[in-house]
């Protein structure tokens, strides 16, 4: 399950990013938004895959900040945004009741489904991992890319207000074990990479409790970027392609207000040490 993972190691990863730099917070990429491109134009035309933000999405990652990135094997950073037209990105029913949804307030009920995982947190994680494609869809590669920990990030963000939901249900829930890999999944059984942690730790709501992130944007502002734009029959902020940067019909402007850690599309993640 990738979220009893997440929580730990964005707290330890922006720990030791702040060793370099206090103002440090790490960003989420709400990928739920670039889904409202699904007509014209399409998510893999989203300016969050340009030389502003995380570089080209197809092929060997040669513009952006991360451009000719190598990783500790000296292999270039490689995507392949839905590369055979057919994947998706998150959609906003599922995630939507997993945040809201009074009667969905189990664990289990959010981590896996034997008919269709697709519903679940779980499912929603894999699916973007395969639509960025090229090193983010290869399971030892996949940190390898730098979308993976702004992905990650929003799954926490996501996990996070589920939590939320239960404290203010005065649930609390005990690991139960979900899934096929009993063993792995077991929630005595030590995190990997995390001695002194089991799988159980890693859901605590306590850890939960410990992060702050800032709501996704919504209309009618869009949190003052100028990369978002509120789309008028939908209601929801759309972030603008890289061809017209969002200057495409029914879709009015939002000002931009800038924000840390430079990536000003993403809404910043604020987690205590």
């Amino acid at each position: 399950m990738a979220q009893s993972f997440s929580s730990p190691i964005f707290n330890r990863f922006e720990t030791a990013l702040r060793q370099k730099n206090k103002k440090v917070t790490i960003p989420y990429w709400d990928s739920l938004l670039d889904n409202y491109m699904d007509n014209d134009p399409t998510p893999s035309e989203s300016v969050v895959f340009t030389e502003e933000f995380l570089g080209n999405g197809k092929g060997i990652v040669r513009t952006g900040p991360f451009k000719f990135w190598k990783d500790v094997n000296n292999c270039t950073l490689q995507r392949s945004l839905n590369f055979n037209n057919s994947e998706t990105l998150m959609t906003h029913n599922t995630i939507d009741t997993i945040k809201n949804d009074l009667s969905v307030h189990n664990m289990k009920q959010i981590i896996y489904n034997k008919d269709n995982n697709t519903h679940t947190l779980e499912g929603q994680h894999n699916i973007v991992h395969d639509w960025v494609g090229g090193m983010m869809s290869i399971l030892d590669y996949s940190p390898r890319d730098p979308v993976f920990f702004l992905h990650h990030a929003y799954i926490d963000y996501i996990w996070t207000k589920f939590i939320q939901k239960q404290t203010a249900m005065n649930i609390e829930e005990e690991y139960e074990i979900v899934g096929d890999d009993i063993k792995r999944h077991h929630p005595n059984r030590t995190m990997d990479c995390f001695y002194w942690m089991t799988n159980a730790d890693g859901l605590k709501a306590r850890l939960a409790s410990n992060v702050r992130y800032e709501d996704s944007p919504a209309c009618p502002d869009c949190g003052h970027s100028k990369y978002l734009k509120c789309h008028k029959s939908l209601n929801r902020c759309v972030p603008g392609d890289k061809f017209t940067r969002a200057g495409i019909d029914g879709i009015h402007s939002a000002l931009f207000t800038p924000m840390l850690f430079s990536l000003v599309y993403f809404t910043t993640s604020i987690m205590s040490i």
